[in-house]
């Protein structure tokens, strides 16, 4: 779904240079965020899909395996393997709703939580240096920039990540 410009800012508009440079940037932020656990996923048999379920079972805990779908934006079957494989390693536990019977919800163990806990730390360390150097304005403006760009559908879930993260 195409972002939606904003109806602040009307005298505003980007150049071409300044859209590649801003999504270029983003796409290699987001390699490095992504580079820099790599290696502690790794020595825990773990890869990217792996983290990105214990980031939302730890955050918003009793997810089902349908939300967690909708929001990850894959197929049943890219999460059935590593689900089970955070499961076997105890990192992941998956219980069924009480309200819906047919709904398993995950939640993520202690192990998971400290696993979590050490890749939230190494990532946290990146933004932090570019943060501090950067200053307040700067800060300001890339979290603006950011938000502006999530999908109004994610919206709800994002500020209730935002209050357990």
């Amino acid at each position: 779904m195409p972002v939606q410009p904003a109806l602040n800012n009307t005298d505003y508009q980007p150049t071409h240079a300044e859209l590649s440079e801003g999504f270029l940037l983003h796409f290699f932020m987001n390699l490095a965020l992504s580079a820099d656990v790599v290696e502690p996923l790794n020595e825990a048999g773990l890869g990217r899909p792996h983290h990105r379920i214990l980031i939302f079972a730890a955050y918003d805990p009793g997810i089902t395996i349908n939300e967690l779908l909708a929001v990850m934006r894959v197929s049943r079957q890219n999460l059935r393997v590593p689900i089970k494989t955070l499961h076997e390693k105890g990192y992941l536990i998956t219980k069924r709703s009480d309200a819906d019977g047919r709904q398993r919800q995950l939640y993520v163990t202690p192990a998971g939580r400290r696993l979590l806990d050490q890749l939230k730390k190494i990532q946290f360390q990146r933004l932090e240096r570019a943060f501090i150097e950067k200053g307040p304005t700067a800060t300001k403006g890339f979290l603006e920039v950011q938000a502006a760009m999530v999908d109004p559908t994610d919206a709800s879930l994002l500020t209730s990540l935002q209050k357990t993260f």
